[in-house]
């Protein structure tokens, strides 16, 4: 089954109008200076902890949406980690939520199983789950701690969206496919969170070398006509040192990369949530509304 993936840790540049910096020496203190995009990034970042619930700040500007996803690079211990806090932060005894996986529809039996027993043997024995050093990230150790961690999270449901193990078709096929599945699925939720490859969670349409491709967020956004567009919103994980096992470049195993951008640059905290949309001219960057950093994650092995 083909995935793709977009390893985006450079930063999307911010203008900010300004008038000539001469006349702010005459004109000051109205006049416009120019902003950094670390100085906008160090005033507006929050900062919250792995493994703890969100911030409060953070749960007000998410309370009130109605989507929410979260685009990642398959693999890593720590989004998984932070899938299961956003899920946590959110629940509540009036909130009912649907948790969307980029997991085949095939595996749901399995894991609705698994859920209910905590049986690992279920997802041993499921073929999504065996594909030991041929997984690509999706199957992951820490995905199935994510799944244990959701089992006990109240009003919390579980859905598979991805289209079954050996699936033929093309990429914009199976994004068209994940999107209406989880709109016919969503239909009585409070909110739903999607987790999947962060082309998959892109608003807009296209990706770099593609710019007509539609992809699953985009066309979800689409199909949910009735939602406003401030009740959808969604997450770009970022990285400094990002360390996963996944499916790339002809090869499953451990891949890493680091580079240092004005993300890593601006605060000196190991996790930080951001707001992006309305800060420039731009309203989305690299696709995405917000934005989630962690400085380094750590890989996940696939599961045995």
């Amino acid at each position: 089954m083909r995935d793709f993936f977009f390893v985006s840790l450079m930063f999307c540049s911010v203008q900010v109008r300004a008038e000539d910096p001469r006349s702010c020496q005459i004109n000051a203190p109205n006049c416009l200076v120019p902003e950094k995009p670390t100085d906008r990034i160090r005033s507006l970042a929050i900062q919250f902890s792995m493994g703890k619930i969100l911030p409060v700040a953070v749960q007000e500007h998410l309370t009130e949406k109605k989507i929410i996803f979260v685009g990642e690079m398959h693999g890593s211990q720590e989004i998984p980690q932070f899938f299961a806090q956003l899920a946590e932060s959110l629940s509540s005894k009036k909130n009912r939520i649907l948790v969307v996986l980029e997991i085949p529809n095939s595996s749901q039996k399995n894991i609705d199983a698994f859920l209910k027993t905590g049986n690992k043997d279920l997802l041993r024995k499921d073929l999504f789950f065996s594909r030991g050093k041929n997984s690509d990230g999706r199957s992951s150790q820490a995905m199935v701690r994510l799944l244990q961690k959701l089992s006990k999270i109240k009003n919390v449901e579980v859905f598979c969206m991805d289209e079954d193990m050996g699936y033929s078709g093309n990429g914009q096929d199976r994004d068209t496919f994940m999107a209406k599945s989880i709109y016919k699925k969503m239909r009585g939720f409070d909110q739903t969170l999607v987790l999947s490859g962060n082309i998959h969670s892109r608003l807009e349409m296209g990706y770099p070398g593609n710019e007509s491709y539609r992809p699953m967020a985009y066309e979800l956004k689409n199909l949910a006509s009735e939602l406003k567009a401030d009740q959808i919103f969604n997450i770009f994980m970022r990285f400094k040192n990002l360390n996963i096992w996944a499916a790339m470049n002809n090869r499953a195993g451990v891949h890493r990369f680091s580079v240092s951008t004005e993300y890593s640059q601006a605060v000196p905290w190991e996790s930080y949530f951001l707001v992006e949309e309305g800060f420039s001219d731009k309203t989305l960057h690299d696709g995405h509304k917000g934005t989630v950093f962690i400085r380094t994650t750590k890989p996940s092995f696939p599961f045995k």
